[in-house]
């Protein structure tokens, strides 16, 4: 089970279509996109709603750089149940709020700050007990924005590349009683396939996609289908280490140049893949790793007062 984060994977990073371009100069500020969220794995599953907005034209120096940036935001609330052909007891909430940042002038990422809570006391037939109750925030900043390596100017269905990644996070956060504080410095690479193209049919409706895969040196698997119509991602699939499923399929959205009036259920194609990408990593190493250590830091409370305005991790 992990805390939810994040579409942008691999289109922002990625694919040089002609949408990043088209992003760049007309950002969707008002936009806002609503999906259905399901997290699978040891027979519990966690069901809720993933909200994911463009907010603003903004400044920020996350990274040590004062750079003019695009606000995206995302809110996840979800509930857990017992999976299909499991039997048992299960009551759990977890909710996430994150933001992310991007540069104005080329859609790479700068950063993310993201806060979590996951609280859950089960008992699964023929896996066991399990009691949680944490929260954590994290703080993550790319170093360059965009990451190093080469995408193909023109892209076809098939084509497969790769870049590399070097991110400075910061991590806070309790388990039951223990709290810990530690900082990372690491690289990650991605490896990019671009499928081809693909009609798909979820609760907002039906849209002609883009379908693009991606897999890091880390183990993490992510599918998604993205569609130009609504500047947005339609469903996304990602897989952990763990076996663990997430799924994101897309339940009504608002389009800031159309009506107010919800459409069954906009970022570019590349922003949001990795943002979902981020949100998905988050949650599941939260999950895989509730075992935490240390004591209060002494930063904690300096941390506390940071964005997003909303702090959720402290007990």
């Amino acid at each position: 089970m992990t805390m939810g984060m994040s579409l942008t994977i691999l289109l922002v990073l990625v694919l040089p279509f002609s949408i990043n371009s088209a992003a760049q100069s007309d950002q969707p500020i008002g936009s806002e996109w609503i999906y259905n969220y399901t997290d699978e794995t040891v027979g519990i599953t966690f069901s809720g709603k993933w909200t994911y907005s463009c907010e603003r034209i903004t400044s920020t120096s996350l990274g040590g750089t004062d750079r003019e940036v695009v606000e995206y935001r995302s809110v996840l609330s979800a509930t857990a149940s017992i999976s299909p052909h499991m039997s048992g007891n299960v009551k759990g909430e977890m909710s996430e709020m994150g933001i992310e940042y991007y540069d104005l002038e080329t859609d790479d990422l700068v950063g993310y700050v993201y806060n979590n809570a996951l609280t859950l006391d089960a008992t699964v037939a023929g896996v066991g007990s399990l009691s949680i109750s944490s929260a954590e925030r994290n703080e993550t900043y790319y170093m360059p924005p965009g990451g190093t390596g080469t995408e193909p100017s023109t892209i076809y269905p098939g084509d497969t590349w790769q870049k590399s990644y070097m991110k400075h996070s910061k991590t806070l956060g309790h388990n039951g009683d223990e709290y810990f504080s530690e900082e990372s410095t690491f690289n990650v690479t991605i490896s990019y396939e671009f499928i081809g193209f693909e009609t798909v049919s979820v609760p907002a409706g039906d849209f002609d996609c883009v379908n693009v895969r991606m897999v890091t040196s880390d183990g993490f698997e992510e599918e998604a289908w993205y569609s130009y119509d609504i500047l947005n991602y339609v469903r996304v699939t990602d897989t952990t280490g763990q076996a663990e499923i997430m799924t994101y399929e897309l339940d009504s959205y608002v389009l800031a140049h159309e009506s107010a009036e919800p459409v069954g259920t906009v970022s570019n194609l590349f922003l949001t893949m990795f943002f979902i990408f981020i949100a998905a990593t988050i949650i599941a190493v939260i999950y895989a790793s509730m075992i935490f250590r240390g004591k209060k830091p002494p930063e904690f409370e300096t941390l506390q007062a940071e964005s997003p305005e909303k702090d959720i991790y402290r007990p």
